[in-house]
């Protein structure tokens, strides 16, 4: 019987190398909001901005984690769903003077879209229930600071 050739380990280590540190060059961290109201809640959210990121929302999670912010360019009538989302959340809707409009809850993994009743700039996905513990309410006006939007 012939031996076993042996390992090289020179290339195994590289290869491992390589593997531990591919993620950590690959993602990025994802940008915070931070979003201030005027009932005195504050919140660090990441930031959804791009049609990708939307379209993915927490959809896939297990949990809401802290949430996520959608940020658009331009005031519409906005529809959010949870399709693929296995966790109950609710959104706020915040139109281009930064007032929450409406504050839906939405049931998990449904095709059921939640539309705002007017045109927003922007919108909050959280845990169910987290509005509220937070005393947020529609009429609340919220201020998003992102260090992004900074020159």
């Amino acid at each position: 019987m012939a031996p076993m050739p042996r390992p090289d380990y020179r290339r195994l280590r590289a290869a491992l190398l390589a593997a531990l540190l591919l993620p950590a060059a690959t993602f990025a961290e994802p940008e915070l909001c931070r979003v201030s109201f005027s009932s005195g809640a504050h919140l660090l959210l990441p930031v959804a901005r791009t049609w990708q990121e939307q379209q993915d929302g927490l959809s896939g999670r297990l949990d809401a984690g802290p949430g996520l912010l959608f940020v658009w360019e331009e005031a519409a009538v906005r529809a959010l769903w949870m399709k693929n989302t296995y966790i109950p959340l609710s959104a706020a809707f915040i139109d281009g003077e930064g007032r929450v409009l409406d504050i839906v809850d939405m049931t998990a993994a449904s095709e059921d879209r939640h539309s705002s009743s007017a045109p927003v700039h922007a919108a909050i996905e959280l845990a169910q229930g987290d509005f509220s513990r937070h005393g947020i309410k529609p009429g609340d006006i919220a201020t998003i600071h992102c260090a992004a939007d900074k020159p």
